[in-house]
């Protein structure tokens, strides 16, 4: 008597593994976007609370200052390394009152203060956008801390001017013209348009505008475009436009 032959199967064919693999290739098209989407949410969720702390910490150092923001006491001009290789952006200064920098030996790597806990995403060089352990922390500006770093940009308002000229463009002018902001789009995003006088040039703006925050302080991180004074830009205090 004779015996039927085995037929049973040990694995798949060729056709079948490339169907499943299709199958593969389909599901993560139609995912990916989800899933990139998904991250970079995730990552603004990070920044905002980043915008957040140090918010929080600038309050905290100015309780401990007379009320007074870092820079605040600072006359307009005076935070722009634009035009003065001696003065810091807004940013920078920030840095240094929130990390205590240390100006004498500012090659070594910030220390903890009662402001801020400092980490090697904390800071960066704002003519890279790049971290490192090793390098001069005394121009370093503060990190929006998401993957492409971006300077997370500080504008202290001056006591004693009227309208929006107590925020001053020029505080963190180096950066923001890098990334083709200008002062018009600065003003017009930090209006309050509540108080709306349908201003036909700049000066009408500064002279009649109220900004948001008045007497206090701006924070601006780019968001997820990668351009500062756009609707989808991080700051503080949070507003919509």
């Amino acid at each position: 008597m004779s015996g039927r032959a085995n037929t049973t199967r040990t694995g798949f064919t060729l056709v079948e593994l490339l169907v499943v693999i299709g199958i593969i290739a389909l599901l993560v098209g139609i995912l990916a976007p989800f899933i990139s989407k998904a991250m970079l949410q995730g990552e603004m969720v990070r920044v905002r609370t980043w915008v957040n702390d140090l918010a929080n910490a600038t309050i905290a150092y100015s309780r401990d200052n007379n009320d007074v923001y870092p820079g605040q006491d600072l006359p307009a001009g005076v935070l722009d390394g634009n035009t003065n290789n001696n003065a810091y952006s807004g940013s920078q200064y920030l840095s240094r009152a929130l990390f205590g920098i240390v100006t004498t030996n500012p090659f070594t790597y910030p220390t903890a203060t009662k402001y801020m806990q400092s980490g090697s995403e904390d800071l960066i060089d704002p003519s890279t956008n790049k971290t490192a352990a090793t390098d001069n922390f005394q121009w370093k500006t503060i990190s929006d801390r998401t993957n492409n770093p971006m300077p997370v940009l500080y504008y202290p308002a001056r006591p004693g001017m009227a309208a929006l000229n107590q925020y001053v463009y020029e505080d963190n002018k180096l950066v923001s013209d890098s990334y083709g902001a200008t002062d018009t789009g600065f003003y017009d995003f930090i209006l309050d348009k509540k108080y709306w006088y349908d201003p036909a040039n700049l000066s009408t703006i500064k002279a009649t505008g109220t900004p948001r925050n008045p007497r206090g302080f701006l924070l601006i991180a780019a968001g997820a475009d990668g351009q500062y004074f756009t609707g989808d830009d991080i700051r503080y205090p949070a507003w919509t436009r």
